[in-house]
């Protein structure tokens, strides 16, 4: 008889498939793996964001941004969380990730605005100068407290919430999309910066925009050779979907927004 893991085993195997494909994975020894980056980075339970992570990371890709100026950014930055809207707040923020914030710097005795990027998209260089986690347990702060099971951050940047489920305790994949649309309710600040969230159960795996309504959470069937894995098709999806270079193309070249007419 096949064994049916439950959403601890769920989760465990999801982060060693991240690992595989080249993620800094916590929590693959069950514990709470977010504690790992909120002690190194000393992040305050409210913040949706690795703030120390982030400033190494702006500093590193870009000349102009130093210790003497990354905290005054950062705080710009902030201000970018702030949206009454989520899907407004959503494309706003995209625009920063793919094009870089703009940002006055001080050079000798002028002024001059520059574009400062998140993230390195440079296919020949990406994988060394991001940091990319994936740890479990995320826990966040705002007037409730969320707890999404898996979450992806590049350079400290949540870009991907996963809840995760398992048929063994009679839970299923539209269970974890309902209490992912409840954490965007709750906690939006936390899907300002996503790229989508993911739904996942012991057979079944779904990935959907933020704010997507839950009839357009969508398989994911395609696969290279390398991640190619018919025996278990929830592993392939997380492979093929999730490796850090086919993130980061999505993100940069397959994401649009439709204005529909009256909002």
């Amino acid at each position: 008889m096949v064994s049916i893991p439950n959403e601890g085993g769920v989760e465990r195997s999801l982060l060693s498939w991240l690992d595989a494909v080249g993620w800094e994975t916590h929590g693959k020894d069950g514990g709470r793996g977010a504690g790992v980056l909120d002690e190194t980075y000393d992040r305050r339970s409210s913040e949706v964001i690795y703030w120390n992570l982030l400033a190494e990371q702006v500093i590193k890709l870009n000349d102009e941004i130093t210790e003497d100026n990354v905290e005054k950014f950062l705080t710009s930055l902030r201000r970018d969380l702030d949206h009454d809207n989520l899907l407004d707040g959503n494309q706003h923020f995209h625009e920063l990730l793919t094009k870089g914030k703009t940002f006055t710097v001080q050079t000798d005795d002028r002024k001059e605005t520059i574009y400062v990027d998140l993230i390195d998209f440079d296919s020949e260089t990406f994988l060394e100068t991001n940091r990319f986690h994936a740890v479990n347990q995320f826990s966040v702060s705002r007037g409730t407290t969320i707890r999404p099971d898996v979450t992806l951050f590049v350079n400290g940047i949540p870009l991907v919430t996963m809840e995760l489920k398992s048929v063994a305790q009679d839970n299923y994949y539209g269970d974890a999309i309902d209490d992912l649309q409840q954490y965007e309710e709750d906690v939006p600040r936390l899907f300002i910066p996503g790229l989508f969230n993911v739904a996942a159960d012991t057979m079944e795996f779904r990935y959907g925009a933020v704010g997507a309504p839950a009839e357009f959470y969508e398989p994911w069937n395609d696969a290279p050779e390398e991640y190619a894995d018919s025996d278990n098709e929830m592993k392939q999806a997380v492979m093929a979907l999730c490796n850090p270079e086919t993130l980061l193309d999505i993100l940069k070249n397959f994401v649009f927004f439709e204005k529909r007419p009256g909002g």
